[in-house]
């Protein structure tokens, strides 16, 4: 889409010193492309989350034209990005693919507690 901006453009805005943590929604799927050049989220900020909560491997093993060939292989390609940018993954389900052994667990973060703005503010 003409409209996208890309990691590089968005990284560049942040200053380094301010770099600590990023939250990504979906990494798997916003990081298909990257532009030459462009380094991973991981390497901008000290601690890059990815949320995951939708399961493209089963919609394409379900919906795509030969879904039995692109669902593995998409699979394969979402865990590589997936590591390449962050450094832990929160999945919203157990049913969703493996990406980072060591680096994943599940957890239902839907929404914002009221807790959790509070303490931001102080």
């Amino acid at each position: 889409h003409p409209r996208r901006i890309s990691n590089c453009k968005i990284c560049d805005l942040i200053p380094d010193e301010i770099a600590d943590v990023c939250i990504l929604e979906e990494p798997e799927h916003l990081n298909w492309y990257r532009a030459p050049g462009c380094s991973s989220w991981s390497s901008k900020f000290c601690h890059c989350i990815g949320v995951i909560h939708t399961n493209y491997k089963a919609y394409a093993r379900d919906h795509a034209p030969a879904g039995f060939l692109a669902a593995p292989l998409l699979a394969g390609v979402n865990s590589l990005v997936v590591q390449a940018n962050c450094h832990r993954v929160v999945k919203l389900s157990g049913v969703l693919q493996e990406f980072a052994p060591m680096s994943e667990c599940i957890e239902n973060v839907h929404g914002i507690r009221e807790t959790f703005l509070k303490e931001g503010m102080r």
